[in-house]
């Protein structure tokens, strides 16, 4: 089994049980589905397919799963930064170092990486997520 078919066989043979629980939140496969297909698309939409790299910089939250799920749904392939270990310049390292078409993060780390962001123009998309 592909790790991408993991969400869509989950979504048709289990679509109302709960796949992610939050402190305020519930996700029923279905749900969770439906994100990455949304996400998904959005990407397709904006030029990313098979074999680009995607960064990902997001925390350890549901939104990280949908967006882990939606770049592999499409062939891409993830490129994984951590917020809370990875300083500025290291993050501003790796996205030199495997040139990205495409950022997913949030509103909270554009800031914190918007100087290394002027400095590296490969970058087409980025995506700023707090919810799908």
């Amino acid at each position: 089994m592909i790790i991408s078919d993991i969400v869509e066989n989950s979504g048709r043979n289990f679509p109302d049980k709960e796949a992610i629980i939050t402190k305020d939140k519930r996700f029923t496969y279905s749900d969770i589905q439906r994100m990455v297909n949304q996400l998904s698309h959005a990407l397709i939409k904006k030029g990313i397919s098979k074999g680009d790299r995607v960064a990902l910089l997001l925390r350890n939250r549901y939104e990280a799963v949908i967006a882990y799920f939606a770049i592999l749904k499409i062939g891409a392939v993830e490129v994984g930064l951590n917020p809370v270990t990875d300083s500025p310049s290291t993050i501003a390292y790796k996205l030199n170092d495997c040139e990205p078409k495409a950022l997913i993060t949030s509103g909270l780390y554009i800031g914190v990486i918007s100087e290394a962001l002027e400095k590296i123009p490969f970058i087409e998309v980025i995506f700023c997520v707090s919810a799908f």
